[in-house]
């Protein structure tokens, strides 16, 4: 996150998706000790709507239903060890939009 935050405004990402709200919170956190502003200077997303405390106010991200997909996944094992196929679930995450993103702005070439 260091590093990829450190790089000239010209070439940093103007928005970074993160794989999950834990790490979503670190790059916020580089990025403020790098005197990088959230959202002007970098869009975060994260994923899971997880309880992170106070940064759950201001992170934009996407939750997914974690008891849906718990109670799917012992259903779709349930069948299958009484000789049924696994199949495929795809469950559709809600964005949750919050303060962590701005616009895109575009750099002179």
């Amino acid at each position: 996150a260091h590093e990829l935050m450190s790089l000239p405004a010209q070439l940093r990402p103007t928005a970074v998706f993160c794989y999950n709200d834990a790490t979503a919170l670190q790059l916020q956190l580089v990025a403020k000790r790098l005197a990088l502003n959230i959202p002007e200077d970098v869009s975060v997303i994260g994923f899971d709507d997880g309880p992170i405390g106070d940064f759950r106010e201001v992170l934009t991200t996407f939750a997914h239903p974690k008891e849906e997909v718990g109670r799917k996944s012992v259903e779709i094992l349930l069948d299958m060890l009484n000789g049924s196929s696994a199949h495929r679930v795809v469950h559709k995450p809600e964005l949750i939009e919050r303060s962590s993103v701005a616009k895109v702005k575009e750099y002179p070439q």
